[in-house]
């Protein structure tokens, strides 16, 4: 890799691109071929006729879509004859998203191979009209931030974001020569692919959990019946307390407030002070009722998030596992479901002896440990990938 000076860049209306880059528009590299309408409802699951709705390049794409990889919905053959046939290379753009972030995400296709496959609701297809962008490089185009900033000023919409074909047709593409553009994907698709196997192991290691588990948590002849009340004493979290609160854990706000929501496992905010101390097991008590995490640390619990606190020496990791795989809470069919301390106190577990409790729990521990570093060297590379996409996509780090 080589930084450049300043004078071996152009200023376009686009900003900064080495001098020896051109600068093209959608228009003028791809085809805008036809897609289909058919929304969800309207697919079968017996037709040989692939479908790609927006919602699969939103679900599975990460630059591209490998078809030997996915599995997609299909749909009658009487229902795709008018529409153009996919082909490796071709680009499809989701044209909607609920936020900025995703909007026009993409997908470059491989892998075809004999499938028959066509593009459909709310998608762009694209093909090369020429020889000027080459494949593997298409796959990142959407991730440009200089591509990205346009598309995202010509985004139209309030809850859900949309660019017209008109729009995306005139949005400029710096582009490298053809052998640049080859080397930029080479390095891109090197860390791709290990990301991608990190993920595989992570999906292993997690199916290798679920199988311990369905063992370990099978009653024993000494494991006991008792009710979570006799294990534990059970409270409701707090009322948030905003003048106590900050977005960034810092040394003047240490401790985490945890509320009742699923996503990064409750977070809310940070607090100055807290209300629980280390060694606890919270579960969800609205909406999505039942979802247990052991704190280990000191905490501050708001909302209807419950909080379990042991009276007596227990596995933490295998009472958690247990709540969450083996207790089938029950609510009311109508209205949004709850859960109160009382109702979760009457719930029945099955206790094994403490030292097969904390044998269970060392085991899924040591689990949980393999999968989370698994965790953080994926996020770790796609940090790094993404440090690459903005310096090697731009020009400002050339790799020829």
């Amino acid at each position: 890799m080589n930084n450049r000076k300043e004078n071996e860049f152009l200023h376009t209306e686009i900003g900064q691109i080495p001098c020896d880059w051109s600068l093209s528009t959608y228009d003028k590299l791809f085809e805008f071929l036809s897609s289909a309408t058919y929304s969800r409802a309207e697919l079968s699951s017996d037709s040989e006729i692939g479908y790609i709705h927006y919602g699969d390049i939103h679900r599975l794409s990460e630059g591209f879509l490998d078809l030997e990889q996915v599995e997609l919905p299909s749909i009658e053959q009487s229902k795709a004859k008018e529409y153009s046939l996919v082909k490796d290379g071709d680009l499809i753009v989701a044209d909607v998203s609920e936020d900025y972030s995703a909007l026009c995400k993409s997908a470059e296709i491989r892998n075809i191979r004999s499938k028959v496959v066509i593009s459909g609701l709310h998608t762009f297809l694209l093909r090369s009209k020429n020889d000027d962008i080459s494949n593997g490089y298409k796959a990142y185009l959407h991730q440009n931030i200089i591509i990205k900033k346009q598309i995202d000023v010509l985004a139209t919409g309030i809850k859900v974001y949309g660019i017209s074909k008109s729009n995306l047709k005139k949005v400029c593409i710096p582009l490298p020569p053809i052998k640049e553009q080859k080397a930029i994907a080479e390095a891109l698709n090197d860390i791709d692919t290990l990301v991608y196997s990190l993920e595989s192991l992570i999906e292993k290691k997690n199916a290798i959990k679920q199988g311990a588990l369905h063992e370990l948590l099978q009653p024993k002849d000494d494991w006991v019946e008792r009710t979570l009340g006799e294990v534990f004493d059970i409270n409701a979290g707090g009322d948030f307390k905003g003048e106590h609160a900050s977005t960034y854990q810092n040394e003047n706000f240490q401790y985490p407030v945890y509320s009742n929501a699923l996503t990064n496992d409750g977070l809310y905010c940070y607090y100055d002070y807290y209300t629980c101390n280390e060694h606890c097991i919270t579960v969800t008590a609205r909406g999505t009722i039942g979802h247990a995490v052991y704190r280990d640390h000191k905490f501050v619990p708001i909302g209807r998030l419950l909080i379990l606190r042991p009276n007596e020496e227990i596995g933490f990791t295998y009472f958690t596992e247990y709540i969450n795989k083996k207790v089938k809470f029950v609510h009311e069919v109508t209205g949004v479901p709850q859960l109160t301390a009382p109702q979760i106190a009457s719930y029945v577990v099955f206790s094994p002896p403490i030292s097969e409790q904390l044998r269970i729990s060392t085991v899924l521990l040591h689990l949980d440990s393999e999968i989370n570093i698994l965790g953080k060297k994926v996020e770790k590379y796609k940090n790094i990938k993404q440090g690459m996409m903005n310096l090697l996509l731009t020009g400002k780090v050339r790799l020829l």
